[in-house]
């Protein structure tokens, strides 16, 4: 809100108010055929809503069971003590 300070003379200041609000109301009207059918989509988007949900749907699913690959592999035979060579050791 802004007060307008107007005088008519020096002694007698009289402040008048501006309008701030209007009652004016604003209604959009919308459409409610929202639901798009699967037929209606072009091949593309399709496919890609397809993947999309093949995608998401297996990252929520995961199988939880953690394989190891090196499980049937022996380590290597170390012929020397590396360590012990070079004289480096963790303290």
């Amino acid at each position: 809100m802004e007060k307008v300070m107007t005088a008519t003379d020096c002694e007698l200041p009289v402040i008048s108010q501006k309008p701030c609000c209007s009652d004016k109301q604003l209604v959009k009207e919308s459409t409610d055929d929202l639901k798009v059918s699967w037929d209606q989509l072009a091949p593309v988007q399709q496919f890609f809503l397809s993947s999309f949900a093949y995608s998401y749907s297996n990252l929520l699913n995961s199988t939880g069971t953690s394989t190891n690959p090196f499980a049937d592999y022996s380590p290597p035979f170390l012929r020397q003590d590396v360590q012990v060579l070079h004289q480096t050791f963790l303290i």
